[in-house]
């Protein structure tokens, strides 16, 4: 198994979906759900709203970012004891104070007059700044203005040996350990494109990662020991070939991970990442139904893949709108390669003249391939005698000769947002958005045209 800690990713543009295939697939808060499959971006929505109270009346109440981070981030301190989280809302009485002396420009802290170490909350009062604007100052954290700070410095300066400490990693803790992805696939123009994003996104949160990729770690039982292991703190799957079994365990031990592009249906309160293959397929069919196609055959992918059963739906549930049945006949599956499209697409091309569709919709553009392979080697001409669609919108469907016409799926945004909610699992937010679905986009080439 090939496992490499890196902080940042670069891919080449090789053999798309090879081998082991890739089913299915800009930024960070797109996001959709599955269930009415409809053709605009199905959003599961993450009902949980972070909300934080202003500084009621506070001189930084109006400051913008310093008083309510536009990112949500909330002061360690502001957790109340049953664990839910909770935005701070400052009291009206914990107001800058005024002093005997006038001279004194100084905010007053109950504190001056003598007493332990005094909390976060009554430096935020006497600063006239939010918990969290406070907390970010003594964290050192960014996202604080130089003004900012410097008042913050102040009231601590003054305090001396009271000022709150900062939060501290205790030494066991040592840095943040890395994030496990697991692609156990070629990193080709397809899963290159969503572990280069799942790197550049994990970089901007400052987080490393362990990159388990390759054919050669596709039967890896790796995943099962994820709890035990210290080196790692949580996990992107992208197309686990892991059973339900695996997946459910690991979900069981409360282990942060985000599926991308499932193969099959994900267990209960598991977050996955996919593209709304439905609506993507009824996009494609639609568009041929609408050039006057009436025989359209299907080369679907792996029959155990979830991704398959979605395009299939999406395929019928187009024919039904136009009163039209699918036919059996006219419907091959295999594996999403070339090789498939060759065949599977020579069978159907075979067939007499009267029953040969006039047109085959395609799992993914490598498929489209073979297919236009199959067809060039019986002196077909696409789109005048046979038109061929795609799924996916890769490299490989622009270098065709015609263009594909295919169904782009959001393959970099896709890694994004598995990323953001990992880390919000990581962060221990609240999270309802559980399957989310990406919008998919018909793309429209030269290898489509009127039927004949």
């Amino acid at each position: 198994m090939k496992q490499t800690a890196v902080s940042g990713f670069g891919t080449g543009t090789a053999d798309p979906e090879a081998a082991a295939g890739a089913g299915t697939g800009a930024a960070t808060g797109a996001a959709a759900g599955a269930a009415a499959k409809q053709d605009h971006v199905s959003t599961a929505t993450e009902s949980e709203t972070d909300r934080r109270g202003p500084d009621a009346g506070s001189a930084d109440s109006l400051r913008g970012p310093e008083a309510a981070p536009a990112d949500g981030r909330r002061s360690p301190d502001s957790e109340p004891a049953d664990g839910h989280p909770r935005f701070v809302v400052e009291p009206a009485d914990t107001r800058l104070r005024p002093v005997a002396d006038p001279a004194d420009a100084r905010p007053r802290l109950d504190s001056d007059l003598g007493g332990d170490r005094v909390t976060v909350r009554a430096v935020a009062a006497a600063a006239g700044l939010s918990v969290a604007t406070v907390s970010r100052v003594l964290n050192d954290r960014e996202n604080v203005s130089p003004a900012t700070r410097r008042r913050v410095q102040d009231v601590v300066e003054r305090l001396g040996a009271r000022a709150p400490e900062p939060r501290r990693r205790s030494p066991a803790q040592g840095p943040r350990p890395p994030v496990f992805v697991r692609c156990p696939y070629l990193l080709t123009d397809y899963f290159g494109h969503i572990v280069t994003s799942v790197a550049e996104t994990l970089a901007l949160h400052g987080q490393e990662m362990i990159l388990d990729v390759g054919d050669a770690t596709l039967r890896s039982t790796v995943v099962r020991n994820l709890p035990t292991r210290k080196d790692a703190r949580g996990a992107v799957l992208i197309l686990p070939p892991e059973s339900r079994t695996d997946l459910e365990s690991l979900a069981a031990r409360s282990y942060p991970f985000v599926i991308v592009d499932p193969r099959i249906t994900v267990p209960r309160k598991t977050v996955s990442i996919s593209a709304a293959h439905f609506s993507g397929a009824r996009a494609v069919t639609r568009h041929l139904i609408g050039l006057g196609h009436r025989r359209i055959g299907v080369i679907s992918g792996p029959p155990y893949w979830r991704a398959r059963d979605d395009r299939v739906g999406g395929h019928l549930a187009a024919l039904s709108e136009a009163g039209l049945l699918g036919d059996p006949a006219l419907m091959r599956h295999g594996e999403p390669a070339a090789h498939t499209g060759v065949t599977a697409g020579g069978e159907l091309l075979d067939l007499p003249a009267q029953t040969r569709p006039t047109a085959i919709v395609c799992f993914n553009d490598k498929v489209a391939v073979g297919v236009l392979e199959a067809a060039a080697a019986r002196d077909l001409r696409v789109p005048e005698d046979l038109s061929v669609t795609g799924f996916d919108d890769i490299d490989v469907s622009r270098a065709t000769t015609p263009r594909l016409t295919t169904v782009r799926q959001p393959l970099q945004e896709m890694g994004r947002v598995a990323v953001t909610m990992l880390m919000r699992q990581l962060e221990g937010h609240a999270h309802e958005a559980l399957s989310i679905e990406l919008a998919t986009e018909l793309i429209v080439r030269e290898s489509t045209g009127p039927a004949r």
